[in-house]
């Protein structure tokens, strides 16, 4: 009886890496339908969901730098999907809330996000969804 030796983990994370870039590209597909990027989504779905926020918090928030979150802001401001209000506990700043398109935008984003993923663990059952989100919690506390 010969068994098949484990996958070492090079493989492993080569293969993570290539199944994490196929949910990426699904969603920035999706997407790309509606003329928006995926950093802008995830800008303006925060905001969306936890705002008003001020800028720092929001590249904080999303993992972005501050010139990052200002340049990808000043686009969704642009186009209608943020607006800047001062803030009231300190008159130098400035807080960032979604307009009602925004909102409703981050939202259908978020579906076609949620759609892209549930096509992506499709191929799996319960039992097998719960282990792999396991194992990927347990990875990620290192």
């Amino acid at each position: 009886m010969t068994s098949t030796p484990p996958p070492t983990a090079a493989a492993v994370a080569d293969q993570f890496g290539r199944t994490a870039k196929r949910l990426g590209r699904a969603f920035d597909e999706a997407l790309a339908a509606h003329g928006v990027t995926t950093p802008r989504a995830r800008v303006l779905g925060h905001v969306a969901t936890s705002g008003p926020l001020r800028l720092n918090a929001v590249a904080t928030e999303v993992g972005i730098s501050q010139g990052t979150a200002s340049e990808l802001v000043e686009a969704l401001v642009r186009d209608g999907f943020l607006t800047r209000a001062a803030d009231p506990t300190d008159r130098r700043a400035t807080l960032l809330s979604a307009t009602d398109r925004g909102a409703a935008s981050a939202a259908e984003w978020r579906r076609r996000y949620e759609q892209a993923a549930a096509d992506l663990v499709a191929p799996l059952d319960d039992d097998e969804r719960r282990t792999l989100v396991a194992l990927l919690v347990k990875l990620d506390r290192g």
